[in-house]
């Protein structure tokens, strides 16, 4: 037994002190305390909820140590090096009941990773259990998340004991993949010197079964502090969710714990401390005009608020005010309206956000190494206007060799006066990687880089989610099997006023601009690695809901489903000729853009 073990072993028996339970070590059965919860919610009034969550707080600290230190066989070997899987019928032994029994209709997903992470224990706990810096720090994973109300609030500044009533947004990011929406608590101890847990569990007051799609058992982190300001993360992921809401094109990389696993959440983790770190270190490889410590924090709070703006449109976060445009968008383009009047940091009347989701048989690290390209840019991104990008800063946000950072662009001649930036921020992972930018005028850039006020600038943030095809793709190795899905999005000003209404001209234009987009990246991406004879695919929903695949680009016959027209067509001889029409509805968008004097690209 290392000294992690014996510590949560100590852990166990101030639970049992604290519950006034008998000490029970992870071999012996819990009890479901699902009785005990019926009996006091079956009283009226706050302190009968207050009461519950404290009993449900407890119990599920309890579970997550004890599934935190059994190895198998509770926990198998996931897939594709994935950390480890649960054993569901060793976790029906151990835990009979659990907190309640599985609701009808819900599967189950549940994983457990292990990491080194550069951050210490207590900076962590900070993140973890402020809402607003959690939800930012997991922003690619978080869609949005509110603080409802605290039962408990630590003790002093520590947040040893705190309890907290939180909702959330959980998101793949695409809008192929519904939300995970839920109402849980979140309760944070200390455990000894410098062993820390935090527990999440869904909080249901007299739940309705057959209206729940997402449950969160006990699932969270046990964090030990290491010399060096580093700490041990245990990352537990279990959830009961509903199994619809997810495209087909999603579903092997869902189900597989990909999107929404404990090593998900722990890649992110890691790489947004490794930026944090790297950006307090002022690795800047062009420079920031003026104070570089307080324009380098300013920058990174600009990009931080452009990502979180750019993930929450992507998914359609209700909690930043995203509502669907109904009956609108094409195939598998989604739409969504946001009006603004009085936000400082957003601007002003209606703002679209469309996105839209595409399979590519290339491996994510070209994919992601094709858009982060500068000389290839004005070849798909039609809201250059042909320009030429030109970097004038970039700071290293992490501490690998990917390239990962942010960047300035300005748009156009050096020799022009006031222009277009474009600020920009890159990042590769494993799991999950990102191309992301936003326009902004030179004076603002400039007034930001001088100390102003990040917070009031407005963001416009289109971009890009790369994701591998499945668990085989998982990593950075490029010779590794399977293609990316690539996620799409733009969000454009198409109003003033908030109170306008959208014509069905401006949503044919975001539909073209988004279609535009995503052909001549298909093409181009093709024909520059070599692929311009491979069968690409696009899902097209036939009668009766049936999904059929259909090559958009192919040499020979088309491999259709039976009983399918088959019809023989060609790849493009290059390039430039692949982009050709989608350059003319790229053209036709562009336009209508530039007269609404608004766009997502520059």
């Amino acid at each position: 037994m290392d000294w992690f073990d014996s510590q949560i072993e100590m852990v166990m028996g101030l639970i049992a002190k604290y519950t006034s339970r008998p000490l029970r070590t992870p071999s012996v059965l819990l009890e479901p305390p699902v009785a005990e919860l019926n009996l006091i919610l079956s009283r009226k009034g706050p302190e009968t909820e207050q009461t519950a969550a404290h009993v449900l707080a407890v119990v599920a600290m309890e579970e997550l140590l004890a599934m935190a230190q059994r190895e198998a066989p509770l926990w198998i070997p996931g897939k594709a090096g994935l950390g480890e899987a649960l054993n569901e019928e060793e976790y029906a032994r151990a835990f009979p009941g659990g907190l309640g029994p599985r609701f009808a209709g819900l599967g189950i997903e549940a994983s457990r990773a292990t990491a080194i992470i550069a951050m210490d224990a207590v900076r962590l706990v900070d993140i973890l259990m402020d809402v607003s810096k959690w939800s930012a720090f997991f922003s690619s994973i978080v869609a949005g998340a509110t603080y409802i109300t605290g039962y408990s609030f630590g003790t002093g500044e520590s947040y040893d004991g705190s309890l907290q009533l939180i909702t959330a947004e959980l998101q793949a990011p695409s809008p192929l993949v519904a939300l995970r929406e839920g109402l849980f608590l979140r309760h944070c101890k200390l455990h000894g010197e410098g062993l820390w847990a935090v527990v999440d569990v869904s909080f249901e007051v007299s739940p309705d079964a057959t209206m729940t799609k997402f449950r969160r058992r006990p699932s969270g982190c046990i964090i030990q502090q290491l010399p060096d300001d580093r700490s041990k993360v245990i990352w537990i992921e279990h959830v009961e969710v509903e199994a619809g809401g997810i495209h087909d094109m999603y579903k092997p990389i869902v189900n597989s714990g990909l999107v929404f696993g404990a090593k998900r959440w722990l890649e992110t983790l890691s790489k947004q401390c490794e930026r944090m770190a790297s950006l307090m270190a002022s690795n800047s490889t062009a420079p920031i005009v003026g104070d570089d410590a307080v324009a380098t924090k300013n920058i990174l709070k600009l990009s931080d608020r452009m990502v979180v703006c750019f993930f929450s449109g992507v998914s359609g976060s209700v909690l930043h005010q995203w509502a669907d445009r109904r009956n609108v968008g094409m195939n598998d383009v989604k739409i969504r309206g946001r009006k603004n009047n009085g936000d400082p940091g957003r601007p002003t009347g209606i703002v679209l956000s469309a996105s839209t989701s595409i399979w590519l048989p290339i491996p994510p690290k070209r994919v992601f190494d094709f858009l982060r390209d500068v000389p290839s840019r004005n070849q798909w991104d039609v809201l250059l206007h042909g320009n030429m990008l030109r970097e004038t800063a970039s700071i290293d946000n992490g501490q690998d060799e990917k390239g990962n950072c942010i960047s300035i662009f300005s748009v156009g001649m050096p020799e022009e006066g006031r222009k277009t930036m474009m600020l920009q921020e890159i990042c590769f992972g494993p799991i999950c990687s990102f191309v992301i930018y936003t326009p902004i005028d030179s004076v603002i850039i400039n007034a930001v880089i001088g100390g102003a006020d990040p917070n009031f600038v407005a963001l416009l943030p289109s971009g890009f989610v790369i994701h591998p095809d499945g668990p085989s793709g998982f990593g950075d190795d490029e010779a590794k099997p399977g293609g990316s899905i690539l996620t799409v999005a733009f969000q454009i000003s198409m109003h003033s006023r908030p109170n306008s209404k959208i014509s069905a001209i401006s949503i044919a234009t975001v539909n073209n601009l988004l279609s535009c987009t995503c052909a001549r990246i298909r093409a181009i991406a093709l024909a520059q690695h070599g692929r311009g004879d491979a069968q690409i695919y696009s899902i097209k929903r036939g009668r009766r809901g049936k999904e059929k695949k259909r090559a958009l680009f192919c040499h020979g016959e088309e491999q259709g489903e039976a009983g399918e027209d088959r019809r023989r067509c060609h790849p493009p001889g290059n390039a430039q000729e692949a982009a050709q029409k989608p350059d003319e509805e790229g053209a036709r968008a562009d336009g209508a853009l530039r007269r609404r004097g608004g766009g997502g690209g520059v």
